[in-house]
């Protein structure tokens, strides 16, 4: 018994040895000039920087889009609950504080699959970390946010 847990200790201690702290850029890299949070350019700043990973704010839309966007505190999008309205009509509704139209999460998923991750030995580097955000306002709603999952996991496999 005591020889299992000499070689169990002395495995988890390897383990440890080797483990490396990952950085992951909260809503992108959008402390930069030109981004803004959840933001393409910001992901791009994440991935200039070889960053382990660059997390994203996702919803669900009414016409079954998955937008990435930082929502104001009563979950609002240019001032629309993104599951009562279109892509279409969120994007007429503004523009990101950079002048970057609302992204997709499809978007997002094509500046990972390009990135070339020269910093890793040619392998893709920075990778999409998505929040499947909580509807709490006007009242705390489940069903939007598992149709975000739900969407969402659909795009990752059509994007493959």
């Amino acid at each position: 018994m005591k020889k299992i847990l000499t070689v169990a200790a002395a495995a988890l201690i390897s383990v440890a040895a080797f483990a490396q702290p990952q950085v992951i850029a909260h809503r992108g890299y959008h402390a930069t000039k030109g981004s803004c949070r959840n933001s393409i350019e910001a992901l791009k700043q994440a991935q200039k920087l070889g960053l382990y990973g660059s997390e994203c704010d996702i919803y669900w839309t009414k016409d079954n889009q998955v937008v990435v966007a930082h929502a104001d505190a009563n979950c609002q999008i240019n001032g629309m609950y993104p599951w009562e309205h279109t892509l279409a009509e969120l994007r007429k509704g503004g523009t990101l504080s950079n002048g970057e139209q609302l992204s997709t999460l499809e978007d997002f998923i094509k500046v990972v699959m390009t990135e070339k991750g020269s910093a890793k030995g040619g392998k893709l580097c920075t990778r999409l970390i998505l929040d499947i955000k909580n509807i709490t306002s006007p009242s705390t709603l489940t069903k939007y946010p598992i149709k975000a999952c739900e969407r969402a996991c659909e795009i990752i496999k059509e994007c493959l």
